[in-house]
């Protein structure tokens, strides 16, 4: 009796895997290609280099890891490069319009980060400016 049933079982399986495989692959639309990374043939290759992120914003309180953080929408880094390979021409100034002394650095490929030489003062503002350009090798 138990040789009946486990013999049910395997011709049930079998049966399942076979109808299984007649019915081809699933018709369901291509959604995307895949692709080696710097073919310009998507949507999003097509967009303007641009900064997408920028902080910190508004107040900051913690003093103690003072940084500023940029991020671009494509890779502007080859990350087998030295950290500080084709930086643009990026600039942190006081309201004043007086230069912050500090150095950047790539954080990944996207990324930018400064790192000022001295503690910023509280209570002043920042501006940060990134050209245009591509990179510049420094």
């Amino acid at each position: 009796m138990r040789t009946s049933g486990l013999r049910h079982t395997f011709l049930l399986s079998f049966a399942v895997v076979l109808l299984s495989c007649l019915g081809g692959p699933p018709s369901v639309p291509t959604s995307g290609t895949l692709g080696p990374i710097g073919v310009t043939n998507g949507a999003r290759a097509r967009t303007a280099f641009a900064v997408v992120f920028a902080g910190p914003r508004g107040t900051v309180s913690d003093l103690e890891q003072p940084a500023v953080t940029v991020l671009f929408n494509h890779a502007a880094h080859d990350p087998n490069g030295a950290d500080t390979d084709s930086l643009p021409a990026a600039r942190v100034l006081t309201e004043e319009g007086q230069p912050v002394a500090g150095g950047w650095r790539w954080v990944g490929t996207h990324g930018l980060l400064f790192a000022p030489d001295l503690p910023l003062p509280g209570s002043t503002r920042f501006a940060v400016t990134i050209g245009a350009g591509r990179g510049r090798s420094t």
